[in-house]
């Protein structure tokens, strides 16, 4: 059985923005979305999680913006897995883990920016 992921296109994306704004491409119209990408890697480093930020970057930074071809993120997953040692699996799970982070830190973000009258 498939578990449901809601946020995750977004969540990708919103890394993949993070990626790009990080090597000088900017757009204006994700800074929520980058803030809270920030944000989340940010936090797993203070939590030690230095193994789910390179899976971060080596995944879902490093993809190009615009469509992305069928598997692209299955092929970078398995080839992140066999680089770093680890089975598939785990990496799948680090990077569930790091997708909910992300929506809990952009959902402060959006909220507070709501709240202030943005």
């Amino acid at each position: 059985m498939i578990q449901q992921d809601n946020i995750r296109d977004f969540a990708v994306a919103a890394f993949r923005h993070y990626g790009h704004t990080r090597s000088g491409t900017r757009d204006p119209d994700s800074c929520a979305e980058v803030e809270a990408a920030a944000s989340t890697i940010k936090h797993l480093r203070v939590e030690g999680e230095t193994e789910t930020v390179r899976l971060i970057e080596r995944v879902y930074c490093s993809l190009p913006l615009g469509k992305l071809k069928r598997n692209a993120v299955a092929y970078r997953v398995n080839a992140a897995a066999s680089e770093m040692n680890m089975d598939a699996r785990t990496v799948w799970r680090k990077l569930a883990k790091a997708r909910r982070l992300f929506y809990a830190y952009f959902r402060s973000v959006t909220e507070s920016c709501h709240s202030q009258g943005k």
